[in-house]
């Protein structure tokens, strides 16, 4: 059974940390199953999945020589390379993330492209799903055009959060196939080393996103960075130990060595790791600040208190997830903002708020065991029959 996996990556430790749950719970279900790179929004090098046990696809179609004019002798053993060739996909797994909705600007002819691309799957019986992500609105033309031909050919959807759950159904209607599950990440352990762990062991962890100031209005845009300076200098002085973490990429950490440089030349940052060690850090943390996505998910899985900025809906919908009232920061409100730190870092408060987490994450995690039981349940009818 060849198994396509789509939308993820190493761009940031989010989509890593999606690609390591997919690939943990393919093996563990079908150890037989082959793994292949698709569709993702970045490439890769053949180290970083290689690593995973995952193939790519390999065709000398670029170079214009169809593969059954070569002689079997002279094919070349591509296996050893990471490479299969080109065949039929089984199953195909999208953990795109936010791909799907007005804020992506697409050209008119996107949605015929979604729909061919989905449609010679299909169209060879594969399985499609769409893995727990955000979705919409869906106001414009050519945004529900696409989730319209997304949902022609996909088995099931997840939707993250509430309102990616109604944007959904409001486009397409009610359907079994649109389900509602959380960010199925929960279930992927961190990992974190003895030397590590004692250096950020009950420090507060901040977690900047770039996108806090492309994807904001100007005034949030324009304070954010200034925020996080004054977050770090304010808490600082109340005797609190911060460090600064790269969730993301270079754009995260232009502003990590920003605050570094103009506020303390002394401060950790934390860069360079892979997902599973990002998520490690986060769980030996005290407190998490994050303005990444997957970044708030680790803390909250993991059951620390985690105070986030949000650019999007999915962020309030993430605490909401945890039964967190308020949570989100004011980046044009500093001094509100620190005070909220400083409740979360109180440790009365913050052993309280852990095991809230904790009680609330076993749910969770409950339902991501659930969602994978639904796919598996679809991939088994499909082999059987």
């Amino acid at each position: 059974m060849n198994v396509q996996i789509d939308g993820v990556g190493f761009a940031n430790k989010g989509a890593e940390l999606m690609l390591r749950a997919i690939v943990d719970r393919i093996t563990q279900r079908y150890p037989d199953a082959t793994l292949v790179w698709g569709k993702n929004s970045k490439k890769c090098g053949f180290q970083d999945i290689s690593g995973l046990g995952i193939y790519q696809w390999f065709t000398l179609e670029k170079f214009m020589i169809p593969l059954h004019i070569i002689p079997r002798a002279l094919k070349m053993d591509v296996g050893k390379y990471g490479l299969i060739y080109k065949g039929q996909v089984d199953v195909l797994l999208d953990a795109g993330g936010f791909q799907f909705g007005d804020h992506r600007v697409r050209k008119k002819d996107y949605p015929n492209k979604i729909d061919r691309y989905y449609g010679r799957f299909k169209g060879k019986k594969a399985k499609i799903f769409f893995l727990p992500q955000a979705f919409g609105p869906f106001k414009e033309g050519i945004s529900l055009s696409v989730i319209r031909a997304v949902a022609t050919h996909a088995d099931l959807i997840f939707a993250r959060d509430m309102v990616s759950y109604s944007s959904l159904t409001k486009a397409l209607g009610e359907s079994k196939k649109i389900q509602l599950f959380p960010d199925f990440t929960n279930l992927v352990p961190g990992k974190i080393s003895k030397e590590l762990e004692a250096l950020v062991s009950g420090g507060i962890c901040i977690i900047p996103n770039s996108k806090m100031v492309t994807h904001t209005d100007s005034t949030v845009g324009q304070n954010y960075v200034h925020f996080l300076k004054r977050v770090f200098v304010e808490v600082q002085s109340k005797g609190k130990r911060l460090f600064l973490l790269n969730h993301g990429g270079e754009g995260d950490y232009k502003i990590c060595r920003e605050i570094r440089d103009q506020v303390d030349s002394h401060i950790e940052v934390f860069s360079g790791l892979n997902a599973l060690e990002v998520k490690g850090i986060i769980g030996a943390s005290h407190l998490v600040i994050s303005s990444r996505f997957h970044g708030a998910s680790s803390a909250l899985s993991q059951g620390v208190p985690c105070l986030v900025t949000s650019w999007s809906h999915k962020y309030p919908m993430l605490l909401k997830d945890y039964d967190i009232q308020g949570g989100v920061l004011d980046v044009r409100d500093g001094s509100t903002a620190i005070a909220e730190v400083m409740k979360y870092a109180e440790e009365p408060f913050n052993l309280k708020l852990r095991d809230h987490l904790a009680e609330n994450s076993k749910k969770l995690k409950a339902k991501s065991e659930k969602m994978w039981d639904m796919v598996f349940e679809v991939i088994d009818r499909s082999k059987a029959g």
